[in-house]
């Protein structure tokens, strides 16, 4: 299993001194380009699957945001009746 682990490091380390340039001249870089694909395919789907399992979490954040701004929006409307209509609240 450590062969391959080690051949995994050659690999990126080869295609990260390499860069882009070199993958487009075709200079035998096919494996690290492939290696690239892969690794790009694994970091969206484990993106993915991090917004999958924070989901839950940002739905209820952004219930209680609106909650919180139905609230400043009654107190807001009261405020502003308040100056609108100073009779209706003289005694208090």
């Amino acid at each position: 299993m450590r062969v391959g682990y080690s051949r995994l490091c050659d690999v990126i380390g080869r295609a990260l001194e390499a860069g882009p340039r070199a993958i487009r001249l075709g200079q035998g870089l096919t494996e690290i380009y492939f290696m690239r694909i892969g690794m790009l395919i694994w970091r969206t789907i484990v993106n993915f699957a991090k917004q999958v399992w924070l989901l839950p979490k940002n739905v209820s954040i952004a219930v209680e945001e609106k909650r919180r701004q139905d609230t400043g929006r009654v107190s807001e409307a009261e405020r502003l009746d308040r100056i609108r209509n100073p009779s209706k609240y003289a005694g208090r």
